[in-house]
């Protein structure tokens, strides 16, 4: 469900799948024709664009081919694009980028901001990023006293940033 507690619309996931698309292009440096004729279709850079732009809904096959050749697996993309929009926040699994919470000074996230500052100092292997699943978020609220939702929702907002 979207913030406000109406589901999705398709348009609204179309476009949320097609930011995260151009954001994952523009971070390799490719225009929209670099990415059409690297992918193994005949595929325009004006349909890639509409894709992008959410105002053309791609197939699961295309979808997967666009990820392929972006070099990111379609699932992170998918996850990543709908917590980014907030979309189905309670039933994802939420990447929290932990460097980022830890600077947060929000009164409610005291306790979450100091277990990212123990995970960022320990021998772990967390690379900064923690995927957590909806149940540990559950709980991670109720420590919080906030709800699911509300937690869910000030977590998407530490949604890692793309990496090279």
């Amino acid at each position: 469900m979207l913030d406000g507690g109406r589901d999705p619309s398709p348009h609204d996931i179309a476009c949320a799948v097609g930011r995260e698309l151009r954001s994952i292009r523009e971070h390799r440096g490719w225009t929209r024709l670099d990415l059409a004729t690297r992918l193994n279709s005949e595929i325009t850079s004006q349909a890639v664009a509409t894709y992008e732009q959410g105002s053309r809904h791609c197939t699961v096959a295309r979808f997967v081919e666009l990820c392929h050749t972006l070099g990111t697996p379609a699932p992170w993309v998918l996850g990543t694009a709908l917590q980014r929009a907030e979309i189905d926040l309670l039933t994802l699994d939420i990447l929290v980028d932990l460097r980022t919470l830890a600077l947060d000074e929000r009164a409610e996230l005291g306790l979450l901001r100091r277990w990212a500052n123990n995970l960022l100092h320990s021998d772990g292997d967390y690379n900064g990023v923690v995927e957590l699943k909806p149940a540990v978020v559950e709980q991670m609220a109720a420590l919080c006293d906030l709800t699911h939702a509300q937690l869910a929702s000030m977590l998407a907002e530490f949604t890692p940033p793309l990496t090279a």
